[in-house]
């Protein structure tokens, strides 16, 4: 391992790429002051931790219009999936809490949609079983009324 670090990141592809070579330099940085005996790794990590918060001030950050818009964007659309989440939780919580009623509450609602949807079904498949008179086989309920001129062909 020599003492010079490779300082060419222009030819990685990725960030993955650019950060595992970054840590790889400061690994070898820190190796390198130790067996010096310059700086202990502590004192190193301490030097990396005030450099990086005085060039990138989190002040400067925070108050920066664009980046605390984007900031404030991001934060906001968190806490709304937050809220709509927890809704949700506490909407099935309460449905499955008083089954009983919300289902007699939606029967009552949906009870006069019951026979034009049935008969908007029945209309909608008629071409389906003329085409194809074989389905009626797998249908298992028997008819309340006969009906004389519907037979399946085979």
């Amino acid at each position: 391992m020599g003492d010079e670090l490779d300082m060419n990141f222009g030819g990685l592809r990725d960030k993955n790429e650019i950060i595992r070579k970054y840590v790889d330099n400061l690994n070898h940085l820190r190796h390198l002051a130790a067996r010096r005996g310059q700086i202990s790794e502590t004192e190193f990590n301490n030097y990396l931790i005030r450099h990086y918060f005085h060039n990138n001030n989190i002040i400067n950050y925070i108050f920066d219009k664009h980046t605390s818009r984007t900031l404030l964007k991001t934060v906001i659309e968190r806490k709304k999936k937050i809220i709509n989440f927890i809704f949700l939780l506490v909407t099935l919580f309460v449905v499955f809490s008083y089954k009983h009623e919300v289902s007699t509450i939606v029967l009552r609602n949906i009870q006069s949609f019951i026979y034009p949807g049935m008969r908007f079904w029945r209309k909608a498949t008629v071409p389906i079983i003329a085409s194809y008179p074989a389905l009626t086989e797998y249908y298992d309920e028997s008819c309340l009324l006969t009906n004389p001129y519907f037979q399946v062909e085979n």
